[in-house]
């Protein structure tokens, strides 16, 4: 069910949701070029990315912690304290691709300001690319030990089972599958942790009761059903400021060739088989 039916209804989900955004002020629906993408941001985060009427995504979530005891929270679960989105180039593209939310701790200590910018490409090219960008603002008298988790869980092509995932260095990861690459780079800062596994590990990490410090476990790790996270951690001091600004690239498969060089790619296929 999750991965032949979340797939052919990736269009109908897209109508669905540009319904509930005119019902819920938490749901919205970027859309530019061939590609769209819906955020609940009052929920899981990121829970659609369709490129040419396929949905790439089964969700991208965001989690926190302060200090070192205790579970990791959504994101989400914070206060909204506003969500906004809006057209950034309306010469090309009259519908939203831009959108912004602000949390903020309940106990008033932080808030977390996340961006996203959608860019599509020319139907029929399967390429898009979201860049990301959250800030982080210590509220607070006090210095913040602060731990800043991303969890992605890509369905390439629609499928779950068939995908290879790895991190080509500290602030770039690969995932591919038989015919769909994605990319994400860090631009700034590098994380403190990554790792690579299969489904349902690192979600589990991030909900029980535990804290979770990544295991710098790189890969490559497939194919399968598999997702990735990154960890920051630092230390906030009070009225300071730590922003995190990375780029998503979906592009054709064939492109691995060009990126990782002959050796990594022919071992991967080796895998594949």
């Amino acid at each position: 069910m999750r991965t032949g039916l979340r797939a052919s209804l990736a269009v109908f989900a897209v109508v669905l949701a540009l319904v509930a955004s005119s019902a819920s002020a938490a749901v919205f629906t970027l859309e530019d070029q061939n590609s769209s993408a819906i955020f609940d941001m009052a929920g899981d985060g990121q829970i659609v990315w369709v490129v040419d009427g396929v949905d790439q995504l089964f969700e991208q979530s965001f989690w926190w912690r302060v200090g070192s005891a205790g579970a990791e929270a959504p994101v989400t679960g914070l206060d909204v304290i506003g969500s906004l989105a809006s057209d950034s180039n309306p010469w090309s593209d009259s519908r939203a691709d831009v959108l912004g939310t602000l949390y903020r701790d309940p106990a008033q200590r932080f808030e977390i300001e996340v961006s996203y910018k959608l860019r599509g490409g020319l139907l029929g090219t399967k390429t898009s690319d979201l860049a990301e960008t959250i800030v982080i603002r210590n509220l607070s008298a006090t210095s913040l030990a602060f731990n800043f988790f991303q969890y992605v869980d890509f369905d390439l092509g629609g499928l779950a089972d068939d995908d290879t995932v790895w991190f080509s260095n500290d602030n770039t990861v690969v995932q591919v599958s038989e015919d769909m690459m994605v990319t994400e780079t860090v631009v700034t800062p590098v994380a403190a942790n990554r790792q690579a596994d299969y489904i349902p590990v690192l979600i589990d990490l991030l909900t029980d009761s535990d804290p979770t410090t990544l295991a710098n476990n790189n890969g490559p790790l497939g194919p399968g059903n598999v997702a990735w996270a990154f960890q920051w951690t630092f230390d906030l001091a009070p009225g300071g400021t730590f922003i995190i600004s990375k780029d998503k690239l979906i592009v054709p498969e064939p492109t691995t060739m060009a990126l990782l060089g002959c050796g990594l790619f022919a071992g991967l296929i080796r895998r594949r088989r």
